[in-house]
């Protein structure tokens, strides 16, 4: 039994009163008051003098609101702002304005007399970041990818959507062959990548400069051309990869710095390179992976490596030798990792292991006998279990899931009833719902599920719903947008809000009505979809749609003559917008799309083929520091205290025009700043700085004693940081307040602050895994608060944040990995317990935001207040099936202001207030 149990109160959209009063949700202001507009679409940004700072409508303009309408008014006539950090003081704000291919720092304290732009002249490049192989950096706007222009060969390039923002990193190969990078990945804030600079394939890193850009490992004179570092994957805080010579392959790991890159061990065996594969899944501290015979035959084997060559060995072999034969599961049910293998006796099945020899079993035999009882189609996992595609000669290839246990692999639903095959497919999620298409033995159907079979309904009814083919679709707004048929109309696009009187026919696109559109490709981009389709004259033209029939629109993109080489590449993961190709493959240039008109144009300049910075502003009590660039100094960190008099450079860590390229800007002790950049050597180290010239030094020669410092984290007046050992220590910034804390034989895993603590879940350095301690900055104060559970490091949920005296954090036990829980500690095993347990885990709260004492707590569906007890945790935003996710909340002080949207006015500017 749970033991609160809130999510039967939320399914039915009450509110438990626990104790704490709930707070009423009011409309602040109706900023678009036009009879047919959908609202003014308010973007809370931040909270300055007991005000909400917002942007309102397309233009982005700057308004203010102390919670009335009368005092919800704009501060500004120049539109197009974006935020990027507020002082915790609450002094003011320090947002950009683009400048052509630069941008212009604004400060705003909430007043429109103290609004204003800090400097005249632009800076030159760009704040934002993004990532994927095509590689996307979390919670930024910045890719990198690999690009082919001014003759300087395929070499590495970033942007961050926009033509000013889209450069070369670094030019490592001479001439027009390139260096070719692959393999990109994200490590410690940082990408690495393998490369050729002409003396072999090598790994290297960069933080998106050119000075910031280095070797990490040796070219190997034996290593095969574009078979140099393989395969990267992070475990931890470990980076490995795979590295092949004519003898063989052999196993490497980095901590990120050249001399901490080494190899493990030579491999008898070879990792497999099929393409589909995850080459690799972190999991249980370890990195697993599939290998075949080097030779061929002896069948498939299952390794597992924990950074040793002793630890580095196969964990099961089959005899198959298809390593196609397996599956990786990234879910963590009860300390094991699900796959799927194939052997002659019985076929395709479901198998777990606990990642040492000998600890592989099969867990489920789905189809008794030789028989397959998994299709190949990859796992999914949803609301805390995992899905696959079970096969039975009764009842067909339909939807099964699994909880890690034998008792809890079953059948899911039958959604093609007999022994037709549904063959299920994922196509969309939005919050706790997830759209499939399953056959219902003529062709796909569109279905929905909650997560249990009661909530599992068929939306669509039509003989040739979704036409036959392989079916797409996207998020716009709170509606899923697909591709479907019908005998009158063709394929046309199609939506749903998840119930059957909602699913039917959206727009007619092509001008003539016997005439198919055939909608493709759709991607969502922030609230919108774009997508491509035929208007009956030409093909390939891009759409854009927010998920109604007056707001599905045909951009004026022109094509050209490259319409049929005109496709999407990818959605970006902070989903702003969506990128295209133009072009042939060797030619194509980089667009990008948010749906509307002026935010659809190149990223790229002519010449720039296919492929696939700066830092955010940190505020620090009344400065704000930021990254800017002059011709001058270069790329260098400067400082602001909200006017224009007082914006400064802080200090040129690497005098001249090439500038240090700062990076990783973090508080530290005394209210300073740590960073990272680059000296004269173009070496990456950190410093400290007060703001001035005179107190900017190498964090090593202002705290010779703290030694090596690992992972490190600011709680309350004291830093927790890890020596290479593993073992946390504490420094209040003197040699005698530098303490080791951790017990003797305690190694930490992770490092989370919240409420002036550390928590950290442990090990003994070997395989025991020990439990959760939480840390005042003492020995006495470390203690052990529970050994059953395990910290969540899955940035999806709430990470530690503390409320009063006690602390939040998201944790799973150890005996059911399958549902994680909202725990809460006072820093004792008895005041160590689950607050928010529901069943589903798209139900957990994923953000915090202080409020009136308290904690604003927000999941994809639900809004909850809670001091940290259970008669403190009252549900305030029930889910809401006709208005979408959640809130985002910005408190201004005794009001917590989100965008809400009512049939009456749109989307406008809503609060909850303290009683």
């Amino acid at each position: 039994m749970r033991r609160h149990a809130l999510l039967a109160c939320l399914a039915f959209g009450l509110a438990p009163h626990l104790g704490a009063q709930v707070l009423a949700p009011y409309l602040v202001a109706d900023i678009n008051t036009q009879t047919d507009a959908m609202g003014s679409d308010p973007m809370p940004i931040g909270s300055i003098g007991g005000r909400a700072l917002l942007l309102v409508g397309q233009r982005r303009e700057l308004w203010s609101s102390d919670g009335s309408e009368a005092g919800t008014t704009p501060l500004v006539q120049t539109a197009g702002f974006l935020a990027f950090a507020a002082t915790p003081g609450g002094r003011f704000a320090f947002l950009r304005e683009p400048v052509g291919e630069g941008y212009r720092p604004w400060v705003s304290d909430g007043t429109p007399a103290g609004t204003y732009p800090l400097s005249v002249a632009p800076f030159a490049g760009s704040f934002m970041q993004f990532q994927r192989r095509w590689l996307h950096l979390p919670g930024t706007d910045r890719i990198y990818f690999g690009g082919d222009r001014d003759g300087l060969g395929y070499e590495l390039w970033t942007t961050d959507g926009t033509a000013g923002g889209t450069r070369l990193v670094a030019d490592l190969a001479a001439g027009p062959d390139g260096s070719e990078p692959h393999e990109l990945t994200l490590f410690r804030g940082r990408v690495y990548f393998a490369a050729d600079d002409g003396r072999g394939d090598s790994l290297w890193t960069t933080n998106g400069t050119t000075n910031g850009t280095r070797l990490i490992s040796d070219p190997d004179p034996q290593s095969r051309q574009s078979n140099g570092p393989r395969f990267l994957k992070v475990v931890g805080q470990t980076l490995f990869y795979f590295l092949e010579r004519p003898d063989g392959w052999s196993l490497w790991k980095s901590d990120g710095t050249k001399p901490g890159t080494r190899q493990i061990a030579r491999l008898p065996v070879r990792p497999s390179s099929q393409f589909d594969l995850p080459q690799g899944v972190s999991h249980l501290g370890k990195l697993f992976f599939i290998a075949e015979p080097v030779t061929g035959g002896g069948g498939a084997q299952l390794w597992a490596s924990d950074g040793t060559a002793a630890g580095t060995r196969a964990v099961a072999s089959f005899p198959t030798g298809d390593p196609l034969a397996f599956r990786l599961s990234a879910i963590q049910p009860a300390g094991q990792l699900l796959f799927a293998a194939d052997e002659p006796v019985r076929g395709r099945e479901l198998w777990t292991t606990n990642g040492l020899p000998g600890g592989a079993r099969l867990l489920k035999d789905i189809c008794p006998g030789p028989c397959d009882g998994l299709d190949f189609e990859p796992f999914l996992e949803f609301g805390g279990r995992l899905w696959l595609r079970g096969s039975t000669p009764a009842q067909g290839i339909e939807l099964w899931t699994t909880d890690g246990t034998t008792a809890g692999t079953r059948l899911f639903k039958d959604l093609c009833p007999g022994s037709c095959s549904a063959r299920p497919r994922q196509l969309g999620l939005i919050g706790a719902t997830l759209y499939l298409s399953a056959s219902d033995g003529q062709a796909e159907q569109l279905w929905r599920t909650t997560g249990t079979p009661a909530g599992t309904v068929r939306l669509t009814q039509a003989p040739n719903a979704l036409g036959g083919i392989l079916p797409m679709g996207a998020v716009a707004g709170a509606a899923f947008l697909f591709s479907g048929t019908d005998p009158v109309h063709g394929r046309e696009l199609w939506k749903t809000t998840g119930t059957v009187a909602s699913t039917g026919l959206l727009a007619d696109l092509a001008d003539d009505p016997s005439a198919s559109s055939n909608p493709h490709d759709l991607v969502r981009a922030g609230t919108r979809a774009i997508f491509l389709a035929d208007d009956g004259v030409h093909t390939g033209r891009i759409w854009s749609s927010d998920g109604t029939t007056a707001g599905t629109r045909r951009l004026p993109f022109e094509t050209g003559e490259f319409a049929e080489e005109l496709g999407f590449a990818h959605a970006v993961a902070a989903e702003h917008f969506a990128y295209l190709y133009r072009g042939a493959i060797r030619e194509r240039a980089l667009w990008r799309s948010d749906g509307t008109t002026a935010g659809t144009f190149p990223v790229t300049p002519p010449g720039l083929r296919e492929s696939p910075d700066g830092v955010a502003p940190l505020g620090l009590g009344d400065r704000a520091y930021f990254v800017g660039t002059d011709t001058a100094h270069g790329e260098e960190l400067w400082a602001t205290d909200g006017t224009a008099a007082s914006t400064h450079l802080v200090a040129e860590s690497r005098p001249g025009p090439q500038g240090s390229r700062p990076d990783h800007l973090e508080p530290f002790l005394g209210g300073q700043l740590l960073f990272e950049a680059s000296d004269e050597l173009i070496n990456t180290r950190p410093y400290v700085t007060n703001g001035t010239a005179a107190s900017t030094r190498l964090l090593e020669e202002a705290y010779p004693f703290l030694g090596e410092v690992g992972e490190h984290t600011l709680a309350g007046n004291k830093f927790f940081f890890l020596r290479p050992d593993a073992t946390l220590w504490v420094s209040d910034g003197t040699a005698a307040g530098t303490l080791l804390v951790s017990p003797e034989g305690v190694q930490s895993l992770a490092l989370f602050a919240a409420g002036g603590k550390v928590l950290f879940s442990a090990s003994s350095g070997g395989e025991t895994y020990l439990g959760v301690y939480v840390s005042d900055g003492t020995a006495a104060g470390t203690k052990l608060v529970g050994s059953d559970f395990a910290l969540v490091q899955n940035l999806a949920y709430l990470p530690p944040v503390g409320v009063g005296s006690r602390v939040l954090f998201t944790a799973y036990r150890l005996g059911d990995f399958t549902h994680p829980a909202l725990w809460v500690t006072g820093g004792t095993p008895g005041t160590t317990f689950p607050l928010i347990e529901p069943d589903d885990s798209a139900s957990l709260p994923t953000n915090a935001t202080p409020f009136a004492g308290r904690l604003l707590l927000r999941s994809n569906s639900t809004v909850w207040l809670t001091d940290g007890t259970p008669a403190g945790t009252t549900v305030e935003l029930p889910p809401d099936p006709g208005s979408g996710p959640a809130p985002i909340l910005t408190v201004a002080g005794e009001r917590a202001f989100f965008a809400r949207f009512s049939p009456e006015a749109g989307v406008e500017l809503w609060a909850l207030r303290v009683p």
